[in-house]
């Protein structure tokens, strides 16, 4: 496994981009990894060494500010960018928009 350091924010010898911002456990036990150049996760598929992948390429060019999973399975990542959703079902992030309420006098 990487190394993470405390004080420069980074995981020697990774691929990561990037500082830390945000680290989270899921429930399936894989471990998200968000830094100011994207987001990662620790895989663990049977190998003696967990491997650093690169989640999705959409948001290499957004910070991520934080991850969060609801009580559905449903990963949420915060971004600089906005809001995003993790579609377990389907393998891919849907972006939210957000729309503002218009309110009449």
């Amino acid at each position: 496994m990487k190394r993470f350091d405390y004080y420069s924010k980074d995981f020697t010898g990774s691929r990561t981009r990037g500082r830390v911002t945000s680290i989270w456990e899921d429930q399936t036990g894989m471990l998200w990894i968000g830094t100011s150049r994207g987001l990662y996760y620790f895989s663990d598929d049977d190998s003696d060494l967990p491997e650093l992948k690169e989640v999705s390429a959409n948001l290499k060019k957004y910070t991520i500010n934080d991850i969060f999973e609801d009580n559905t399975g449903s990963v949420w990542i915060g971004t600089d960018q906005g809001v995003y959703r993790y579609d377990r079902g389907q393998y891919r992030f849907k972006h939210l928009v957000h729309i503002p309420i218009i309110q009449t006098v």
